[in-house]
């Protein structure tokens, strides 16, 4: 008989994998939001179904990194615009994959 300790081990690391593999893919939408372009706009470059580019963006909303507005122009059009949050997370990846500088 399996421990139920074991499964709920197995469970969290299943977990985490999701969360490291769905972070990878949030990664380049975060760093695309520039206040201007649209969910459309943004489903397009990242190549990314909009259904998909719209939960993380409302994930993202929920844990304050983006704000989601409509645009005054086409009221169903939404645009993503990041918080200082996530404007300091885009600036730390930013720096995390330029390449070190030795002095």
């Amino acid at each position: 008989m399996i421990k139920t300790v074991t499964i709920k081990r197995r469970i969290g690391k299943m977990r985490q994998r999701r969360f490291v593999e769905e972070f990878k893919r949030i990664i380049p939408l975060l760093e695309k939001i520039d206040g201007k372009k649209s969910l459309t706009d943004l489903s397009r470059i990242l190549g990314i179904r909009p259904n998909t580019v719209s939960d993380y963006l409302y994930d993202l909303k929920e844990i304050g990194l983006v704000e989601l507005t409509f645009s005054d122009k086409a009221p169903r059009k939404l645009i993503p615009r990041l918080t200082p949050l996530g404007e300091c997370i885009v600036e730390c990846l930013k720096k995390h994959k330029s390449p070190k500088q030795h002095a």
